[in-house]
């Protein structure tokens, strides 16, 4: 039963109802027929038993037996079915009618009853001691109350039918075919198709109205998941013009620093060296001009070095909790791997405060998740994994993209290396800066076809080693 449609249980629901209250209404007019049968029949007996008793006393009072048994021959004409026995006190029978059931007629008490299909009245003459039995079979009762059935079960059928089939049209129309509808949009939804169109036409009943709130609410939904994906692709758009422009002004600035600061040491060798080709042939000047131009180049070593620390800000280390900036980017990053399709998942142990501070350890799991969905494809799968050891917090990022290289694994930390067009080679750098500034290490597992895994090793606080 509970694998049937819901229209089918409708029906069948609809049938069992209708044929109870049919079969108990069939029931209840036979019943009231039968007692309506009945009480005719008595009252017919009656009336012909007090006939029959006034007569008789009058025929016996004068002494005319002859009367009474013309009475009952006048009678069996008429109805030929009755039977008429008059029985004195010792049961012993005065008169009766032609084939009267003697017999029967002394078992008979006073008054009225059905016995077996047939009627019985017993009265009693005026002076208590003779009785007046009449007999009466019940068989066109009982064909009338066969009537009344067959026509009672035809109407039941045909009114069964009838609703039977205004339930089918109805459940059809109004239950079964919206439904059916619900359903047909529901899996064309979990298919990811929000192309739903309202119709309008619907019945603005229950069922109609849950249809149109359901098409309702898709159109919505088709129309948000519209403008997010507008919004996200104008984000992308920005981001990678942002990209460009941040590599460029890198690029710009650091070229701008070493023209200006390696500038003039250049041009200090420059002269020194030309001195030196024209004065090849003093020993004393050449030594001179020599320890003057490795005095310049030691110069540009220093401005470059300076130039490397001021193009990254160093962190500021102390003992901070290292989940809640983790959670945090797993928190902001989460929309951006299901908009990918990409399961990111994460195994957060309860770990001691690290040395560190809160941006960098939080720029460290951006830059490394950001690489890793970089790197996964739709249906791909990316965890983070935080844990300590005795003296060290472990920070795991691991993907089942398609992996690198033994070539590409070495030069995956240098600045500006990157094997996507649209990367920018800085992320990993950066990653393996702030770790190196924190005092903590970074490697890399990865094969090609086979993902790859970013370990971080950060030193615990000094309160929280062991």
């Amino acid at each position: 039963m509970q694998h049937l449609a819901l229209a089918t249980r409708l029906w069948i629901a609809s049938a069992v109802v209708a044929a109870a209250l049919l079969g108990l209404s069939g029931a209840w007019q036979l019943a009231a027929e039968r007692h309506d049968l009945d009480n005719a029949v008595e009252r017919e007996l009656r009336m012909l038993g007090r006939a029959l008793q006034v007569s008789f006393e009058n025929a016996l009072r004068d002494g005319q037996d002859d009367d009474i048994a013309e009475t009952l021959t006048a009678l069996e004409r008429i109805d030929p079915d009755v039977d008429v026995v008059v029985l004195d006190a010792g049961r012993h029978v005065l008169a009766s009618s032609t084939g009267a059931d003697v017999a029967a007629a002394r078992g008979v008490t006073l008054g009225h009853r059905f016995v077996g299909g047939t009627a019985e009245l017993c009265l009693p003459f005026a002076d208590e001691t003779l009785r007046l039995v009449l007999r009466r079979p019940t068989r066109d009762v009982e064909r009338d109350l066969a009537a009344t059935r067959r026509r009672l079960a035809g109407a039941a059928v045909a009114c069964l039918a009838v609703l039977l089939l205004t339930t089918v049209v109805a459940t059809r129309q109004w239950v079964a075919a919206p439904l059916g509808r619900l359903v047909a949009h529901m899996r064309r939804v979990r298919g990811g198709d929000l192309r739903v169109a309202p119709d309008p036409s619907l019945r603005r009943d229950a069922v109609g109205e849950t249809l149109a709130e359901f098409e309702t609410l898709v159109g919505e939904l088709a129309a948000a998941r519209e403008r997010i994906d507008a919004e996200v692709e104008a984000r992308r758009v920005v981001e990678r013009a942002v990209r460009e422009m941040d590599k460029l002004a890198t690029v710009g600035q650091l070229a701008a620093g070493l023209a200006h600061e390696i500038g003039s040491p250049l041009q200090v060798l420059e002269g020194r060296l030309a001195s030196l080709e024209r004065r090849a042939d003093d020993p004393a000047e050449t030594r001179r001009l020599a320890g003057i131009a490795r005095e310049q180049a030691a110069r540009i070593t220093r401005i470059v070095a300076r130039l490397s620390d001021l193009a990254r800000r160093p962190p500021t280390p102390g003992p901070v909790e290292a989940a809640g900036p983790v959670e945090s980017i797993l928190a902001l990053l989460g929309p951006e791997a299901r908009r990918r399709g990409v399961d990111l998942r994460s195994d957060l142990a309860a770990v001691p405060r690290v040395r560190a501070d809160t941006d960098t350890l939080q720029q460290v799991a951006l830059n490394l998740l950001q690489n890793a969905l970089e790197a996964t494809p739709a249906g791909g799968a990316i965890e983070l994994r935080l844990s300590a050891t005795d003296r060290q917090l472990v920070l795991e990022v691991e993907d089942d993209g398609k992996g690198m290289t033994a070539a590409d694994r070495e030069r995956a930390l240098e600045p500006f290396f990157t094997t996507r067009p649209e990367g920018m080679g800085l992320g990993l750098a950066v990653v393996r800066s702030i770790v190196a500034d924190l005092g903590g290490a970074m490697d890399i597992r990865s094969h090609p076809g086979q993902g790859s895994c970013f370990r971080v090793s950060l030193p615990l606080a000094d309160e929280e080693a062991s």
